[in-house]
């Protein structure tokens, strides 16, 4: 067995009927090491014991001094996690905000073409407004013409009434 500490240490029992079993085992006997003591790492492979039942302390020795790697074996499988709660809230709430968003844009758009239409009858009613401004307009000017002629004529009737002696009519009358 391995020491550990100071003193040697008795291997517990059935171990070596497990070893027996267990010891062809990756995880029992691994086939790389890693030393994290030193700071040069020496690849190489241990050679399993060929007896089996029996370990030897000179063999566990020899094991701890050979610095191996270990090799990931996991490292080259893709593993597809489950989204968490989080991530597909996140989606769920994304996809919201760009309905959202085309949602509004639309609403927009659809706002501009009535403004633009709100505009445009607007222009009409101005134009309309102009046309009837120039009607009144024309037709005061033709009052205020009217009335000019109007004032003449009643000048004219004043001025020819002084000028003019009105004849007196003399009824005789026989009874």
């Amino acid at each position: 067995m391995r020491k550990t500490g100071e003193k040697k240490k008795e291997p517990p029992p059935f171990f070596d009927e497990m070893h027996g079993i267990l010891g062809s085992k990756h995880k029992v006997n691994p086939t790389n090491f890693q030393d994290s003591a030193e700071s040069e790492c020496d690849v190489d492979s241990p050679t399993p014991s060929t007896s089996g039942m029996n370990t030897d302390s000179s063999d566990s020795e020899q094991m701890s001094t050979k610095v191996t790697t270990i090799q990931n074996r996991f490292s080259k499988v893709k593993t597809i996690r489950p989204k968490s709660a989080n991530t597909l809230l996140l989606e769920v709430l994304q996809k919201q905000h760009e309905e959202n968003v085309n949602t509004r844009k639309e609403e927009f758009k659809t706002l501009e073409k009535l403004i633009d239409k709100q505009n445009e009858q607007r222009k009409e009613e101005f134009k309309t407004l102009e046309k009837l401004i120039d009607k009144q307009n024309e037709q005061r000017d033709r009052m205020l013409d009217l009335l000019t002629i109007a004032d003449r004529m009643l000048d004219l009737v004043k001025n020819a009434k002084e000028e003019m002696p009105i004849p007196t009519l003399t009824i005789k009358s026989t009874l």
